[in-house]
């Protein structure tokens, strides 16, 4: 996946984790905070107001690289405020955890994360502490040169080729782009599925769904080998225009909906579809090739390239990548995610789409 930082700061490197402790086989790894089933390319900017736990989340992203530099960038702050605000609840959110564990109270870290960030927080000091960790502390804090830009995205569109899925095992797939949804909780996406069943049979279908609703299925017929482009744009006020055409039946789809969106991010995404709180596992679906990749930001029309885009990998319970994108091609538009051998499971923790 590709990610935008929320804020549309550059990488920081928030914290150095402690080494691992030992652990117990099929643990946590220590310090390893994650954010699973997103395989996308993402853009989201900083819109002049300062969510803590948006920005909270967002730097969860950097800290599962222990090793990693810092990351240097030649552009500097443009809000000295903002700027402050990112790094001062980096450092709270990081003092909040060791105090959680220390005094073994979850609560501890409730102002300086979403809900969702919360809950993962949780699940990261109650693996330390079943793996044998007696203590965690902040070794060392570095920051980079901080970007905060503004702006506003009111559409975005893909063409991607629909998955020929396996059908050894069951599972399921969505690829789709969407409007908003990275650091908020709204959420205007459109795209394809293929769900396997124990059977064996293989449904595909088109859908479209607005959070906090769920998704619905539209009656746009796709298929292994279609080439689909799906197009979200913001016509005026809340109303939203959602395309869905099949390029190879030249059949089509279009709806226009009402919906009151942050219109903080743009996103291109190829993941493991979500069921209440819970991801189902990533079928075998090969690889996906995107292309026409772009949104539109302040009214400007912006490849992925352009746009600044950056990678996710989606990983599994055991921190192994189960589906990785690539970099995105010459053309500033066109990337593939693909599905590796790595074994992919039902997890906790989703939060996109629900078949």
């Amino acid at each position: 996946m590709f990610e935008g930082d929320p804020t549309a700061t550059t990488p920081m490197n928030p914290i150095a984790p402690p080494p691992p402790p030992a652990r117990k086989s099929g643990g946590v790894p220590a310090g390893r905070l994650v954010a699973l089933g997103l395989l996308a390319f993402a853009l989201a900017a900083f819109t002049g107001r300062v969510d803590f736990g948006s920005l909270v989340s967002t730097a969860r992203t950097y800290v599962d690289r222990p090793a990693a530099p810092a990351v240097q960038t030649n552009t500097s702050s443009t809000d000295t405020a903002a700027v402050a605000a990112v790094k001062d609840v980096v450092q709270r959110a990081n003092e909040a955890q060791i105090q959680a564990f220390t005094r073994n109270d979850p609560t501890f870290m409730r102002a300086t994360a979403t809900t969702s960030y919360y809950q993962e927080l949780v699940q990261t000091n109650q693996s330390l502490q079943s793996s044998g960790a007696q203590s965690i502390a902040l070794t060392k804090l570095e920051w980079v040169d901080v970007t905060v830009s503004g702006g506003t995205f009111t559409a975005v569109t893909a063409t991607w080729t629909v998955p020929a899925v396996s059908t050894t095992s069951s599972g399921a797939d969505a690829t789709w782009v969407g409007i908003g949804g990275l650091t908020s909780n709204d959420l205007l996406q459109a795209g394809t599925q293929a769900m396997v069943d124990g059977s064996g049979t293989v449904e595909y279908s088109s859908w479209i769904e607005m959070l906090p609703q769920s998704s619905r299925n539209v009656p746009l017929t796709v298929s292994a080998g279609d080439s689909v482009t799906v197009t979200i744009t913001q016509q005026s006020g809340n109303d939203w225009l959602i395309s869905i055409k099949n390029n190879t039946t030249k059949g089509s789809y279009s709806v226009t909906v009402q919906y009151s969106s942050s219109n903080s991010s743009a996103e291109w995404v190829q993941e493991a579809p979500s069921v209440g709180r819970g991801l189902i596992s990533l079928d075998q679906f090969g690889t996906v090739q995107f292309s026409g990749a772009s949104a539109i930001r302040d009214g400007k029309t912006m490849s992925l390239s352009a746009l600044g885009a950056k990678a996710i990998t989606m990983i599994n319970g055991q921190g192994q990548a189960i589906a990785q994108p690539s970099t995105v091609s010459s053309d500033g538009s066109s990337f593939t995610v693909a599905r590796t051998e790595a074994t992919s499971t039902p997890q906790t923790g989703g939060r996109r789409r629900r078949p």
